[in-house]
């Protein structure tokens, strides 16, 4: 849901109100900024990306953050009982296990194809790139997301 609620206190309060008592909500998303414990992430296009999307859905009104404070937000609704759970979630297949790689695939899958949706119209109109800039980055970026050697993840 992440970059598609504008005004997350308010849809959650409207929400408790749909729910019968004892009713339950569940939210899962993540932090648009990804992240690695050991600096291979550091420098590389895909950084470079990620921090470009995260600001520039910043300038338009989407805060990338807003999972972070879910539990606060369902807690201010009137919710009760509200649990959180987080993990990492790999942007390709460098983490160990069978799991964990089946779900960096996955997850590198969808960012290599939502990369040109996004980056096209957001980066030119927010950061002023050209489309030349924004392909390159896009090349590079591509490149990095499936390189096992960056450790990347979102915190889900």
């Amino acid at each position: 849901m992440c970059g598609a609620i504008a005004n997350w206190p308010r849809l959650l309060t409207r929400s408790i109100t749909h729910l019968r008592p004892g009713g339950w909500l569940e939210l899962q998303d993540y932090f648009v900024l990804l992240q690695s414990i050991d600096g291979t992430l550091e420098g590389t296009a895909l950084e470079r990306w990620n921090r470009l999307l995260f600001e520039g859905a910043g300038k338009m009104g989407i805060d990338g953050r807003a999972a972070a404070r879910f539990a606060g937000y369902l807690r201010e609704a009137g919710f009760v009982d509200v649990m959180e759970r987080k993990f990492a979630l790999p942007a390709n297949t460098w983490a160990q296990g069978h799991e964990a790689k089946l779900l960096g695939e996955m997850q590198m899958t969808n960012i290599i194809q939502g990369l040109r949706g996004i980056s096209t119209r957001l980066f030119p109109k927010v950061h002023g790139m050209t489309m030349e800039e924004v392909e390159e980055l896009l090349v590079d970026t591509e490149r990095d997301l499936r390189d096992t050697g960056i450790h990347a993840y979102y915190v889900v």
